[in-house]
């Protein structure tokens, strides 16, 4: 069923279909890119997005390859290698994600249409990797998944704006997003099917002091949600109850700032 949503900032207005979702974005592309451990050229990730389109970084693996495969356990300048034998996963690899590396890549790349950052920050011992690898447990090549999200369905928070689109979620962030900020204006998301319900997506959130992120569920006898926490990797926070949600961002001293992207897709 389409569903009309009202995102008032100032004024927001598109149409959603219902989607599950979770730390995935079913209904857009995901991108990935990767890059080896160490100081060649291939060392280093190269996200990149069309025009108009904003990076939206959504998980960090490294791998380790297998002894048998050749691969030096570090990438040099003068290293001969294959980068699609030593640089990407294949089967019989060590993989896991590195949720503590999101930060860097979100303050690296989150917001912007490209960018290129090393793997030279960023190291991790497996504990459950069969041996022996090329780098004692150690990854030797990272993956970078991130989404481009279209900026004609991101609204900013404080910024007069009117768009619409039609099958695709609205994206809110903060006013001056990768910037933090401390301004506290108010929006309103609203449904136009009293039936329908609101699901809220955190693309990321990050607090800097004691403020938080606050909902009210409902016009009527509404309910309090608030967001406290910080968020890396994209969650699916929240379903609302009712088809309007009021939201503020609250500081809890005057200096608190903070940078978020949320999602909200009508269902």
């Amino acid at each position: 069923m389409l569903n009309n949503i009202q995102l008032t900032c100032v004024l927001v207005v598109f149409n959603g279909f219902s989607s599950s979702l979770g730390q995935t974005l079913p209904d857009e592309t995901l991108y990935r890119d990767n890059a080896c451990y160490g100081s060649n050229t291939y060392s280093y990730f190269a996200a990149n997005c069309s025009t108009n389109h904003a990076i939206a970084v959504s998980k960090v693996k490294g791998g380790a390859k297998p002894y048998t495969t050749g691969c030096p356990p570090v990438i040099n300048g003068t290293d001969n290698i294959s980068f699609a034998d030593c640089c990407v996963y294949s089967p019989g690899d060590c993989i896991e994600e590195f949720p503590g590396a999101l930060k860097t890549y979100h303050d690296g790349c989150s917001g912007e249409q490209a960018c290129k950052f090393g793997t030279g920050a960023i190291r991790y011992r497996f504990v459950n990797c069969q041996e022996p690898l090329v780098n004692n447990s150690f990854n030797s090549y990272m993956e970078l998944d991130y989404y481009c999200i279209n900026k004609t369905t991101i609204g900013s928070t404080c910024t007069s704006v009117s768009m619409t689109t039609s099958g695709k979620a609205l994206y809110l962030w903060n006013n001056g997003y990768p910037n933090t900020s401390s301004a506290d204006c108010i929006c309103s998301i609203e449904v136009n099917s009293s039936t329908a319900q609101i699901s809220v997506t955190a693309m990321r959130i990050e607090h800097f002091g004691n403020s938080s992120i606050r909902f009210l569920d409902g016009v009527y006898d509404a309910k309090e949600i608030t967001l406290f926490s910080n968020v890396s990797t994209i969650t699916n926070t929240f379903t609302s109850t009712s088809n309007y949600l009021l939201m503020k961002y609250i500081k809890g001293q005057i200096n608190d700032t903070a940078r978020y992207w949320l999602r909200f897709k009508g269902e």
